[in-house]
């Protein structure tokens, strides 16, 4: 097939990155100066998904009754309005935007891309811990021992 251009870029333009971490209580926001990685401005606030219920476990139970879309459409307008701010902060533009990476625990990943998390055990949730007596022996608790 050959080579196949895909971008053209100017090199002379002070691009950006943007970083973000999806909590269940709190959404950070990071805009990153592509060349030296110096943090640029920083946005955070409080997860909206909390209007579907008080954690990531009733999330995935709304999202099984009633499917993903509205969760990941709530979370997905949030990141972008902080896009916004973001960029504001920094005297940038969105175009200024050369990548962008989202982190977050698995099911806040799914719910973010609109993937069902119904491909989770209902045992993933379940509490497990471990105790240790003074003598160092171990004790396990929950599912399975």
């Amino acid at each position: 097939m050959g080579a196949v251009v895909i971008d053209i870029r100017d090199e002379k333009r002070n691009y950006c990155f943007a970083a973000f971490d999806i909590g269940t209580t709190t959404l950070a926001g990071y805009l990153l100066d592509a060349k030296d990685g110096r943090v640029s401005a920083v946005e955070s606030r409080m997860n909206p998904q909390i209007q579907y219920g008080a954690d990531v476990i009733m999330w995935s139970d709304y999202a099984l009754a009633y499917g993903t879309k509205v969760l990941s459409e709530c979370i997905q307008r949030e990141l972008n309005d902080m896009v916004g701010c973001l960029v504001k902060q920094a005297d940038k533009e969105r175009t200024d935007i050369l990548q962008v990476c989202v982190v977050g625990n698995t099911c806040m990943h799914h719910l973010f891309l609109g993937i069902s998390p119904a491909w989770q055990p209902a045992g993933c949730w379940a509490v497990r811990f471990r105790t240790f007596g003074s003598d160092g022996s171990a004790a396990a608790a929950g599912p399975d021992g």
